[in-house]
């Protein structure tokens, strides 16, 4: 590519192109000698020497992986919408039943016949 670059008379994109190339074997190289533990390991080590840039990375990462979901999450969601529309059938029409009037409810009431006491002759009324 970088020769492609060169021949157009772009030397700068060229250059560029070829750092990047060589980064890519370095990088390349450098998993294939390493086993997973090692990979781990000096992980780990670059973690503690720039914690900054582990979290800057970090959020750079959130932040692509929540972009992606909320793309591909509004598609979806938008085919189901549509999905469901055509499943469901039409709305019955709505209509008002008609209304019942009720008479008010009187308070039941309460029959009480008047105590009975038996008759003492001896008191006095």
């Amino acid at each position: 590519m970088s020769d492609s670059l060169r021949e157009q008379g772009k030397d700068g994109p060229a250059n560029a192109a070829s750092k990047l190339a060589q980064y890519a074997e370095m990088v390349g190289g450098y998993l294939r000698e390493k086993d997973p533990d090692a990979l781990l390991a000096d992980a780990e080590d670059f973690g503690r020497r720039q914690p900054w840039v582990v979290a800057a990375g970090g959020l750079a990462l959130g932040l692509a992986a929540s972009r992606l979901l909320k793309a591909s999450s509004s598609r979806r969601y938008s085919e189901r919408i549509s999905q469901v529309r055509l499943q469901q059938p039409a709305p019955a029409p709505t209509y008002a039943p008609p209304a019942v009037v009720a008479e008010p409810l009187e308070p039941p009431t309460v029959r009480t016949s008047p105590r009975r006491t038996p008759v003492d002759p001896d008191l006095e009324v």
